[in-house]
């Protein structure tokens, strides 16, 4: 004023800039808000802000995609048994989802296409034999290759001097290829 000279003083602050970076990582499928965008491809990403200041502040974001998994698989299990899937203990055949975490955290999905095995096997004996006939040839089971038991038997023979006199069950048993294992009966006749 008036020609005198007058003294201002200033306080200047100086406010920072901020620049962060960041290393994240989402599953597969997941996306994340990045540069203005969902993004769910792995790349270095720049986000410019306003601090509370009001200055620029940046982020700097280095997004990986993580891996989920699907598994497709076949198992097979025997008539009367029973298989854990989607939460609970399954014994039709059929296909079933499960979605668990895999080692990253990520899903993984196991599609399990489920056989049951139940061997077919047929008996038709229904036979007469004298107490004084040999041994004979146990006959009419299939499918071939599996094994026989009874009172008489022995491998694939059937005695009628060491069962004696009497009607007898002999039982023939198949095991399939994956262990399965089915049975028939039927019936000789020892005659006196």
């Amino acid at each position: 004023f008036e020609g005198c000279d007058s003294n201002t003083n200033t306080d200047l602050i100086i406010a920072p800039v901020y620049k962060e970076c960041v290393t994240t990582s989402n599953c597969s499928g997941e996306r994340i808000f990045l540069e203005g965008a969902w993004q769910s491809q792995a790349g270095v990403y720049t986000d410019n802000l306003f601090s509370i200041y009001g200055c620029d502040s940046t982020v700097v974001t280095t997004l990986s995609i993580l891996p989920t998994d699907l598994i497709n698989t076949n198992v097979s299990i025997c008539g009367g048994d029973s298989i854990f899937l989607q939460g609970a203990w399954q014994d039709q055949p059929g296909v079933y989802t499960d979605v668990l975490s895999n080692t990253n955290g990520c899903d993984s999905t196991i599609i399990t296409s489920l056989s049951v095995s139940i061997p077919a096997v047929s008996l038709s004996l229904d036979t007469t034999v004298c107490i004084n006939q040999g041994p004979i040839t146990l006959f009419g089971a299939t499918p071939a290759g599996g094994s026989w038991s009874g009172t008489g038997v022995s491998g694939n023979l059937f005695d009628p001097q060491a069962a004696g006199a009497g009607s007898f069950v002999i039982t023939y048993s198949y095991t399939d290829s994956i262990g399965c294992i089915n049975t028939a009966s039927d019936t000789v006749v020892v005659d006196l």
